[in-house]
């Protein structure tokens, strides 16, 4: 299968209306995808931008596609002419043609991610220079492949090698690692997505940036290859990364790699808001506040759902409740009281809790943990309801930046201790960490 190119010139039609129209799927450079049809598909247009679910078609080198969820956004007409209709595109399927996401069964899956090798960190090539005789021998062994059983698939780290060179002057060897989803039952592109979505948003967790996939492949029911393209409107950059750069690698957590990522699964909705919250704070630029906010909320979200959320037991809290409310004879003051009370922990309780939580792999000592969540509190409330009382006590931007890296890496640690890491393994990699160190040296943490 030949992968799409920036400029894909095909003939499109829907799938009840086989009438063809000349057109052009084009990648921007975001990586987006759109559509550019040199008619509309039913001859008219009028001020109404239409959609189509489904836009089928084939392109030049006779390859077949399948759009989905096609807007049109703009159009152009002159007349004499025809209209020009740009659409943007959300789902792609290259290999086939449907008629509906419902009609795709997927048998296996398998998912490119760039650095994969890095995580997996199995060094695969071997060189060696022998100067007396002129010769250098290198020695390739592909990675044994690695399966894993759960439920509902196997899921397998798998490799490939292409060589490419004229022998004479030049010889390139190269390995791509992906990740292989074997369904046991036929699954439905929400399953896949489901499962992609996890895996990614775990590996994200280990890298310590976002995890960008590649390509997608999957097999449907007709053992047909299919190269599957979505999230086409938000495309990433991400820094380059190294293999020093990876903060927890396969290899680390190899013998226990089952259990850890069982753990992800099981716990993957209750952890939902903060895993949302924690893959978009490494999936964007960091902007003030947005950044700084979310991250503080990736921290509430998690103490909310997976921590003691009462101030009070519910006993002292309904006696509070009454003694501020006896006094008052009116009904409408009474509900006026109650709903300004709250027996959730306060933003500075659930900080704390968390910070003290995993101190001991920071060590930063309390004076220094509580003037930072001072600083956490007071910008929070600055930004969140533009009180100006706090506006000489808010963070500057620089220090913004480094405590939001130190809220990035308690969030990390919180989230790997959930999956059974060891905290021997968490705590050398965060000693090891730049990212910590950057922190401490910049916050004078020590």
């Amino acid at each position: 299968m030949m992968p799409l190119s920036n400029e894909n010139v095909g003939i499109w039609f829907l799938p009840d209306n086989k009438n063809p129209i000349n057109g052009t799927l084009k990648k921007s450079e975001e990586g987006e995808y759109y559509l550019i049809l040199f008619n509309s598909f039913d001859g008219i247009l009028d001020n109404n931008l239409p959609d189509y679910p489904v836009v089928q078609g084939v392109l030049s080198s006779g390859e077949e596609i399948s759009l989905f969820d096609v807007l049109v956004i703009r159009t152009k007409f002159s007349l004499p002419g025809f209209p020009i209709l740009e659409c943007r595109v959300s789902y792609i399927y290259v290999g086939a043609l449907y008629n509906s996401m419902k009609e795709i069964k997927i048998s296996k899956a398998k998912i490119s991610y760039k650095y994969l090798n890095y995580w997996i960190n199995e060094k695969s090539i071997t060189t060696i220079w022998i100067k007396e005789t002129n010769e250098i021998i290198t020695n390739y062994e592909m990675p044994k492949l690695k399966t894993f059983e759960f439920d509902n698939m196997n899921l397998k780290f798998n490799f490939k090698v292409k060589t490419t060179g004229d022998f004479y002057s030049n010889y390139e060897l190269k390995q791509t690692g992906f990740i292989e989803f074997d369904f046991k039952e036929a699954a439905k592109v929400d399953d896949l997505l489901e499962e992609m979505n996890s895996f990614s948003d775990f590996l994200t967790l280990c890298y310590g940036e976002l995890a960008l996939k590649e390509q997608v492949l999957f097999y449907d029911s007709n053992s047909d290859e299919i190269e599957f393209i979505y999230d086409v409107t938000q495309a990433v950059k991400i820094k380059e990364l190294s293999e020093k750069d990876m903060f927890i690698k396969f290899s680390f957590i190899a013998e226990d790699f089952q259990n850890c990522y069982m753990n992800w699964k099981q716990k993957r909705e209750l952890l939902r808001p903060t895993i949302s919250y924690f893959v978009e704070a490494h999936e964007r630029v960091f902007h003030i506040p947005m950044s700084f906010l979310k991250i503080v909320q990736a921290l509430e979200a998690f103490s909310r759902r997976n921590r003691c959320n009462e101030s009070m037991s519910k006993e002292k809290f309904g006696e509070l409740q009454e003694r501020l409310t006896s006094c008052l004879a009116a009904e409408d003051d009474k509900q006026l009281v109650l709903g300004m009370l709250s027996n959730e922990p306060r933003l500075r309780k659930r900080l704390n809790d968390l910070f003290s939580e995993v101190n001991n792999i920071f060590n930063i000592p309390s004076k220094k943990r509580k003037s930072i969540i001072n600083k956490i509190v007071n910008t929070r409330n600055y930004f969140t309801h533009f009180d100006n009382s706090l506006e000489n006590k808010k963070m500057e931007p620089e220090e913004i930046i480094y405590i939001s890296k130190y809220m990035k890496l308690v969030l990390r640690v919180i989230l790997l201790k959930e999956l059974d890491v060891s905290e021997e393994l968490i705590e050398i990699r965060i000693k090891e960490s730049k990212e910590f160190n950057d922190c401490k040296n910049n916050l004078e943490l020590c």
